[in-house]
């Protein structure tokens, strides 16, 4: 596919605007009791489906490995004192 330097404005353009309307999309799905916590996006969607899973279930998350190597170590905190971690 060929995209010239007009074509590939209106691209980024479309693209920007889409993003745009997804983050907002996100923001509505976002629980305000998760707010203290200040998760980066991906660490509030671990933590909620760890705390809707019922006692017995399984959550799996696919993941960087920065999810759990990262220095501000609060989501690993949150979500270990919540589950077992395996790998």
């Amino acid at each position: 596919m060929y995209i010239d330097n007009e074509d590939f404005e209106k691209w980024m353009a479309k693209l920007s605007k889409k993003l745009t309307e997804i983050g907002q999309d996100l923001k509505s799905l976002i629980n305000k009791a998760y707010d203290k916590y200040h998760f980066k996006i991906h660490d509030y969607f671990a933590a909620k489906a760890v705390d809707k899973v019922k006692p017995g279930g399984i959550v799996a998350i696919v993941t960087s490995k920065f999810t759990m190597d990262k220095k501000n170590d609060k989501a690993r905190k949150y979500l270990s004192e919540r589950f077992n971690v395996t790998e």
